[in-house]
């Protein structure tokens, strides 16, 4: 895709002089319009203190021809509502505070009239806004610094919508209902800008990225009509409905306008063309060269060309403040004004409530694309394979272990060898001075792992730098008691083996043996193979019988302790 180039352009011809500054996100763009034509245009740096030493520059040498400023920043503020009629000294003042709501903060602002509904009770009036961040404050400070007469603040997209209406006046069928048009211009200063109206009224705009340069035509093609889909999911809930007239004009470079040309539209009438062609059909004489895909100059010379501008924005600082309103309209009517204040304040606390209901029904009608979005979330997160909350515990514990005052999981480690997959932990607790009583569960478990699951943090105090652990295990399914207790002798000399500096005690064996006890055979079901063998198990109460209260096999309990606490 084309660069834009810009140099003397269209040099002939005698008239009214002014200089155009277009500032945008990617660099700003200086326009002089004179004689009906365009005289010549420079590209700046985005920042002020970069490309403002250019600007004054150039404006040094001419300092009697005015200059108007033109925002085609992103972030803008439109929003069409209603305003109460009063009498016309009273008019002013409401819509002032119509205003302060619709457009709230220290920014510049202003207000177009869009006409009356038909009862005529109230006028529609379009606020209109340009916050004030530190990109856009800066070239308002260079361009209010210069001496140069001023020809005001505007907003690009509200400029040139009449450029828009027309480029398809004289295309417009004759036909009843709603109509609709979209006008999107590729711009150096920032991108795609894509401006809606609806009856001729401004509704919309975009400022979305460009294809990039060297994107083919179908790819950039391609990529702006998934824009354009995106553009018309907006202008639907604005009420747009199959059947309203939509008008597409399309402003790019000749491949591009060829590439988007084939493309399929959902659009009654579609104007592909290019800045050139539009320059000349309107009248406007050579706005860059034909292979040009750039529309900053299309935008400024049809600005500079219109005998008035559609709204100039007025400074914060020329704003009246509230208490000097109301200071002027008591100061001469005395007590009979204060009533009348008391009055107005009732009446205007009554409108901002009808702006709270207004914005609520807003908020209401975006409610069931919030909470569809939300279901899709929560959709997404069921379908994963692992449960989200679970996994968040589990990574919150191994945090914890990896901050312990100890290394924890080589300790866990050398139990596990010490195991040698003889049994399997289905508790355990440990204690030091970061961990502490950590819990987990391992129902089914694999054998000689060190519990499994999700942990939580127990009661109990830290011990320092202890490191302390009690296992309660089952064995790996002996046939008797007397293997439960040799196999038992045999895991506590191989767990003293693997832990040299840790102290292990046998808290509980598998198999309670004392002086005053016998061995007695009793039966247990073997579920697994579904055959009933006979094993060997404590008689007296105080041992512990085969399979355990659920039938859960031969189980020891150990104690390990390392550090202070060994």
């Amino acid at each position: 895709m084309a660069s834009l180039s810009l140099g003397s352009l269209s040099l002939s011809g005698r008239g009214r002089r002014k200089y155009v500054l277009t500032i945008g996100e990617d660099c700003a763009v200086l326009t002089l319009y004179s004689g009906k034509t365009v005289k010549n245009a420079w590209i700046v740096p985005a920042e002020a203190a970069e490309g403002g030493a250019e600007i004054e520059a150039v404006l040094r040498k001419d300092p009697k021809t005015p200059v108007a400023l033109l925002a085609d920043t992103f972030e803008q503020i439109y929003r069409d509502e209603p305003v109460p009629r009063v009498g016309r000294m009273d008019q002013a003042k409401v819509t002032r505070r119509h205003a302060a709501v619709a457009t709230p903060g220290d920014i510049w602002k202003a207000a177009m009239p869009q006409g009356r509904d038909p009862r005529g009770k109230k006028l529609f009036y379009l606020f209109c806004g340009l916050p004030r961040s530190e990109h856009v404050s800066a070239w308002v400070r260079l361009y209010e610094g210069l001496r140069n007469p001023k020809g005001g603040i505007h907003l690009l997209p509200l400029e040139s919508l009449s450029l828009m209406n027309a480029l398809f006046d004289s295309e417009a069928k004759a036909r009843g209902g709603v109509r609709w048009r979209i006008m999107t211009t590729m711009n150096v200063s920032g991108g795609l800008r894509q401006i809606v109206a609806k009856q001729g009224r401004m509704m919309l705009t975009r400022l979305t990225p460009a294809p990039p340069e060297d994107m083919p035509a179908d790819e950039a093609a391609a990529m702006m009509v998934r824009d354009f889909r995106q553009t018309l999911t907006y202008v639907k809930r604005m009420g747009y409905r199959e059947g309203d007239a939509l008008d597409l004009a399309l402003i790019v470079d000749p491949d591009l306008a060829e590439a988007l040309a084939a493309q399929q539209w959902e659009a009654e009438s579609v104007n592909v063309t290019t800045p050139h062609a539009v320059g000349e059909r309107l009248g406007l004489g050579s706005v860059g060269k034909p292979e040009q895909p750039y529309g900053d100059v299309l935008h400024a010379a049809w600005f500079a060309r219109k005998a008035k501008p559609a709204l100039t924005l007025t400074r914060p600082s020329e704003q009246k403040s509230e208490l000097g309103q109301l200071g002027e309209a008591l100061a001469p009517l005395g007590a009979v004004a204060a009533i009348g204040g008391v009055a107005f304040y009732a009446y205007t606390a009554g409108t901002a409530l009808w702006d709270t209901h207004q914005r609520i029904e807003r908020l209401e009608i975006a409610l069931p694309a919030a909470q569809s979005r939300l279901q899709a979330v929560q959709a997404e997160h069921a379908a994963l394979p692992y449960d989200a909350q679970v996994m968040r515990d589990t990574l919150a514990l191994a945090d914890t272990m990896a901050g312990a005052d100890r290394p924890v999981v080589p300790f866990l480690r050398a139990i596990d060898a010490g195991l040698r997959n003889r049994a399997h932990v289905v508790r355990l607790e440990l204690e030091n001075g970061a961990v502490t009583q950590v819990q987990a569960a391992n129902q089914g478990g694999g054998r000689g792992g060190s519990g499994g699951g999700s942990g939580q943090v127990g009661r109990g105090a830290p011990k320092g730098d202890d490191l302390w652990a009690r296992l309660e295990m089952v064995l790996d399914d002996p046939a008797t008691a007397e293997d439960a207790l040799v196999l038992s002798d045999q895991i506590m000399q191989d767990l003293t083996a693997a832990l040299p500096d840790a102290k292990v005690v046998l808290v509980r064996p598998p198999v309670a043996v004392l002086p005053d006890q016998t061995l007695s055979a009793s039966v247990r079901m073997d579920t697994l193979y579904g055959t009933a063998r006979t094993v060997a198990g404590p008689a007296a109460d105080g041992g512990q019988a085969p399979g355990g209260p659920a039938g859960a096999g031969f189980t020891m309990r150990v104690e390990i302790s390392r550090g202070a606490a060994s």
